[in-house]
């Protein structure tokens, strides 16, 4: 079975597009609507596009249908540039491997050079996509105002904006979420990390496929340990 790599696979950018082209059709619309309102076609790059843009927080996906979701609706009704930068940092800090990088970098400079090889050797990313996620993250980062030159902020803020807050405070008192609605499973350990929502079927698989690469881990440690 090959690597589980649980990264982004689009821009912050390229994301927002698409939830943007899901909000010009009403907030709710099938993968081939939003696919075409994109000049895209749908499959393997566009899908990656959505699964992204999902990760993200930006947008829900459920019967193939996508819908956009309040984190969006956060951004684009922001007052002003502090506002969408928090949303935006939220965003990346919803995707497990980018708020390890937060976490990891914070107060620090990250090496941009090195970024790709430290993907592939530390956090499980395929050789092939490393370059391609650490430009992703050093793009979002700039764009939330994360990076100042080379160095990352210490001190992050993801819930400054008033909408944000209010966003979650009706969440809390309504349910009224899709990912509350939804089972969570999260999966922390040293060659894992990841957070799924089980609003299908379907998405069982991706949980057997991190469970199975879990258990891998776990026999290879027994085997060391008897040795």
């Amino acid at each position: 079975m090959p690597r589980i790599a649980d990264h982004p696979r689009a821009s912050v950018a390229r994301t927002l597009e698409l939830a943007a082209a899901v909000e010009e059709l009403g907030g709710e619309c099938s993968m081939g609507a939003a696919a075409a309102r994109l000049g895209a076609k749908p499959g393997g790059t566009f899908g990656a596009l959505v699964s992204t843009a999902a990760k993200y927080g930006w947008v829900s996906v459920r019967r193939g249908r996508v819908r956009t979701e309040g984190r969006y609706r956060d951004y684009r009704t922001a007052g002003d540039e502090a506002h969408r930068r928090a949303a935006l940092l939220e965003a990346m800090r919803a995707a497990p491997l980018f708020r390890r990088l937060l976490d990891r970098f914070a107060g620090r400079s990250v090496p941009a050079d090195h970024l790709p090889k430290l993907l592939a050797r530390e956090f499980d990313v395929p050789d092939s996509a490393a370059a391609r996620v650490a430009g992703y993250f050093l793009e979002a980062a700039r764009a939330a105002g994360a990076l100042e030159g080379d160095r990352l902020r210490s001190s992050l803020v993801t819930a400054s904006s008033p909408a944000i807050a209010e966003r979650r405070a009706r969440d809390s008192r309504d349910g009224a979420s899709a990912t509350r609605a939804a089972y969570t499973v999260r999966v922390s350990g040293p060659d894992v990390e990841t957070t799924i929502a089980l609003t299908d079927v379907d998405d069982l698989d991706l949980l057997r496929a991190v469970v199975a690469k879990v258990e891998r881990g776990l026999r290879a440690r027994r085997g060391a340990s008897r040795e």
